[in-house]
Formats: structure tokens, sequence, C-alpha cells
């Protein structure tokens, strides 16, 4: 699990979220709720943790010289 967290983007781990959320939704029992809102937590982090999530498709670097300029 740890090697993923180095190659799995922003959007990989939110789609893990959201796949969690989803279980823990159709879930019938408060242990697999419990469980599932639990990964969608870890994945929510590790999607903090992975860089930002570019929309724009412009690197970090052009967006902080944007709101930045010299």
């Amino acid at each position: 699990m740890h090697s993923q967290g180095k190659t799995m983007g922003k959007k990989g781990w939110i789609g893990r979220r959201n796949a969690a959320m989803a279980i823990a939704r159709g879930a019938t029992e408060a242990e697999a709720r419990l469980i599932h809102y639990e990964l969608s937590g870890l994945s929510d982090v590790r999607a903090l943790r992975s860089g930002p999530f570019l929309l724009s498709g412009k690197s970090p670097e052009a967006t902080a010289a944007r709101r930045h300029p010299k």
C-alpha cells in the first residue's frame, strides 16, 4: 500500500474516497459503514499529500508566479 501512495495521483485517491463513501452509504451494518468512512478519510489525507490538484493543467510554479508577480 505504501508504494501506491507514491504512484497514485490525486484523482486516483479521490476516486477511492468516492468509492469508499458509496460503499459506506450502502452498508447495512454500522461496523461496515464505520470502516468505509474511515477508509474514505484516509484517502482524503493521501489525496492532500499527493500535491495540488490542477484543473487548469498548469504547473504549481506557473500558478504561484501568476499570484505573486515579481
